[in-house]
Formats: structure tokens, sequence, C-alpha cells
């Protein structure tokens, strides 16, 4: 039977009271034993009456620096961490000598607009930040540091709307000259051959591992994409003998990362020095990693490759993202106007046969 006041959340058994402050407080037991959790809700509950909560104090005392440490061992697993952490960096610099219970709507949407004004921040990268935050404060509400209240205020902060009508990505004279660029630093020469025969994005690229990567049968599997569906990715020429060298180069190590810098036996979280360094080089401007992707998807598309084929290669979840590129099919719009060519021809009149 199921106790008043206690639940399972996965492996766990969590409880649930009414604070000092009459707010509800959500607490793990940290055991998978249900007499646990019965024993931590019976000494709680007797905080409340006593008026000593801990839960109190810790909410009291709690700044958002401490709880974001908290909340990074939390993340530590899930996709994207590594973007998560630098964004969760750039809040503890406003943030994190402010008390949780001190954090409000009005804060938080000044911090939006520093963002704007001051680090001339995209509508999406602010949308980020915004979704972190409030991320963090509904776990903040899981773990009684704060009340449903704040929470919902903090979740009224309204998003950026975003114009997502940027679509940068290299022309065919672009392509040679950039390649050529990124040959000094083989790791990079690699890791932009493969985003731009893939069109895959930056973590799925730095995460992939051996496992997923099928040379015999010539197809990459990802298992764990942005929408969390699976995705294959087919292997063409240019890429085979790339996968292929590193491979071999790895038979020693047994790394189960594809691109692994060796030099600090790690994956590589992120490449932005080296990149930026072979724009430059190359004399391209605007060009941001993720343009590798626009790419790979912009000359799919001028080459005659349907629109459908396009999404499933990139992952879209639905088409709507992909129409994007539609602009750039060759006579996409002429060929489908000509099909009303022959519908609209008049009907032909037999014309009398002439007299003898």
């Amino acid at each position: 039977m199921a106790t008043k006041g206690i639940f399972k959340r996965g492996d766990f058994y969590w409880i649930r009271f009414a604070g000092a402050d009459g707010e509800t407080v959500k607490e793990s037991s940290k055991s998978k034993k249900k007499a646990d959790a019965e024993k931590l809700l019976i000494r709680r509950k007797n905080d409340v009456l006593e008026r000593r909560s801990p839960d109190k104090v810790i909410l009291l005392e709690m700044t958002f620096e401490d709880f974001s440490k908290k909340y990074e061992e939390h993340t530590a697993h899930q996709k994207g961490i590594v973007q998560k952490k630098r964004v969760i960096k750039q809040l503890n610099l406003y943030f994190g000598r402010y008390k949780l219970t001190d954090i409000n709507m009005q804060i938080v949407e000044q911090y939006a607009s520093m963002r704007r004004k001051v680090h001339k921040n995209a509508d999406s990268t602010i949308n980020r930040h915004l979704a972190t935050i409030k991320n963090m404060f509904t776990k903040a509400l899981d773990w009684g540091y704060v009340s449903s209240a704040q929470n919902v205020i903090i979740h009224k902060v309204k998003m950026e709307k975003e114009q997502n009508v940027r679509l940068r990505f290299l022309s065919r004279d672009e392509i040679p000259v950039f390649l050529t660029a990124c040959e000094k630093q083989e790791h990079l020469l690699d890791i932009v051959q493969y985003g731009l025969n893939t069109g895959c994005r930056q973590s799925e690229i730095l995460g992939l591992t051996w496992e997923n990567v099928d040379l015999v049968h010539g197809f990459i599997t990802l298992n764990i994409t942005k929408p969390s569906e699976r995705r294959d990715i087919p292997i063409n020429d240019t890429l085979k003998p790339i996968l292929q060298k590193r491979k071999d180069a790895n038979k020693k190590m047994n790394i189960p990362y594809v691109f692994y810098d060796y030099r600090t036996n790690t994956r590589f979280g992120e490449i932005k020095r080296s990149f930026h360094t072979a724009c430059a080089r190359a004399e391209i401007k605007n060009f941001r990693f993720h343009d590798m992707r626009h790419t790979f998807a912009s000359h799919l598309v001028m080459s005659g490759v349907d629109l459908m084929t396009v999404k499933e290669l990139l992952g879209h979840k639905t088409l709507a993202m992909t129409l994007r590129y539609s602009h750039l099919a060759p006579n996409h719009k002429l060929s489908a106007i000509n099909v009303l060519t022959e519908a609209y021809k008049p009907i032909k009149k037999e014309e009398p046969a002439n007299e003898q």
C-alpha cells in the first residue's frame, strides 16, 4: 500500500511534507528501502512541529553558486553537459552570491537584458540561459530549496522570440579553401570532414564512439540524438578512409571515442579555438561549427535530394525544420508549376475533313 507523503522516483524513495513555512517540501531519502523513507518523514515532521526544520535553514542559506554545484553533479550524465556547464559558469558570474530565495522575476529579466545589451547575445543564446535557470529552479523545488510559489514566478519569465533566419553555409569554392586551412591540425581536419559529410551536431560528433560506427556495412548509428530518436547515417566514400585510418591508429589504445585528444588523454570537449583559427586562415567570415550542418543540408538540397531524405539525415523532428532549405532546391517551384501546363492545355477540336 502507498504511504501518504512517500513516493518513488526512479530507484529511490522520496518524501513529501509541509515545511515550517507551509510550503510543500520534497526530499530524497537516498534509499531504495521504503522503511528508510518512513523514518525520514517522521523526523522531518517532528522538525517542523518543533519549528527547527533543517530544510528551512538550508533554504535560507543556500546561495545560487552552492546550488549550481549540486545541480552540475546531478546533470553530469546528461547529453550536452559541456555546453550546460559553460552556461552555468556565466550564470554564476551574475547570480552566484544571491541566495536562491532572493532571486525573483525582475532579477532574471535584468540578467536577460544584460546579456542582450552588454554581451550582444542572440535571442537563441539568451533562451538557453533562461531555460537553464528555469530547469535549475525546478530541481531546487524538488530538493526543497525553494518554494513552489517562487518556482512558478521564475517560470513566468518570457523567453525571447527567436528569429531563425540565419543560414550560413560554405559555397563550393569555399569548401576546399577551408579544408586546406584545417590541414595543419589533423584532428580538426578529420572532425570538419566528418561534419561536412554527415551533418551531425557538435555533441554528436565529439561524443561519437566506435560501437556506433559500422565500417563493414557503411553506417553510423546515433542512439542519443537531440530528439532522442535513433538515426542511421551512411558512410560515404570521403568519410570511410578517414574513419578507417582513425580506427587503425586506435587499435592498440582501445579508446572508445572516435575523436580523441591523445595529448590530454581525454575526448575533445570543444574545438572552438582551432576552428576559428582555420576560419581566419581561410579568410572565411561569419562561419560557426554548427554551420557545417547547414552546409551539409544545403548542398544536398541544391543537388536535388528531396527534403524528406534531408530531414531523416539531419534527424529533424518535423519537416518544418527542414523547410528552411527548400528555397535552395533547383527549379523546385518552376517544376511544381510546370505540371499544370499539360493539365491546362485546351482540348483541340477535330477539323472537318476536306471534301473532294
